[in-house]
């Protein structure tokens, strides 16, 4: 019984291989693979069937799956990609060279400095890369697919913070205060308005899922007094 069971179960599973292809991270997405999945396995066996063989685990991990996916939070979701992205954009600065300084705005002596082989860009740059990975990681524990991290809340508006501060006043900095870095970005305004949009997006995109994290356990603390 259980190997005819199992036969089904692996017949169904090659109609779920166009579905599966078509999927994407979205709620709708993962939502409707699992309500697929639940009401092939509720079509094909009975309730008896799955106490006695371990499809009722699938079952109701499929349940549980979709609880989870309900309460992902999106927003931070991306801005943690994004961070994480800008993360090893500076390690392969570091491995890129001065060539690699010069062209993401380090300044003329980041780039000679990496020409003499001195380490000071490299511990620089991978300080910079360290911290950026740090932010995404409380990004991903914000929206909800990693163990809640200490402070979340107050870390998730600073880091927003910065990130919107660097990209409202990033070029404005550049053109109206005098000082030798400053005035070198002064020539590579189209990428201080590319660096400066993408900060702009990824410290909103931490701001919004921050407000809905709020949201969430406004709504949570006010059930729990009900």
């Amino acid at each position: 019984m259980i190997m005819v069971i199992r036969l089904t179960l692996a017949f169904k599973s090659l109609t779920l291989i166009p579905l599966v292809i078509t999927l994407n991270f979205s709620r709708i997405g993962f939502l409707s693979f699992f309500y697929y999945l639940r009401s092939s396995l509720c079509e094909s066996f009975d309730e008896d069937v799955l106490r006695q063989v371990p499809l009722k685990a699938i079952f109701l991990l499929t349940v549980r799956f979709e609880n989870n996916i309900m309460k992902f939070n999106k927003m931070l979701f991306i801005g943690g990609v994004i961070c994480s992205l800008a993360s090893l954009l500076h390690v392969a600065i570091i491995i890129g060279g001065p060539d690699w300084y010069r062209f993401f705005g380090a300044g003329e002596g980041m780039a000679q400095l990496a020409e003499n082989d001195q380490f000071f860009p490299a511990i620089i740059t991978g300080v910079i890369a360290a911290v950026l990975a740090i932010w995404a990681i409380y990004a991903f524990s914000g929206a909800g697919i990693m163990n809640r991290l200490p402070f979340l809340q107050p870390v998730l508006f600073v880091i927003s913070a910065i990130f919107i501060a660097r990209g409202l006043f990033g070029i404005p900095l550049v053109i109206y205060i005098d000082h030798p870095y400053l005035n070198e970005l002064q020539g590579k305004m189209i990428f201080m308005f590319f660096s400066s949009s993408i900060s702009l997006g990824i410290g909103l995109f931490y701001l919004v899922g921050l407000i809905e994290v709020w949201k969430s356990n406004l709504h949570y603390k006010a059930s729990a007094n009900e």
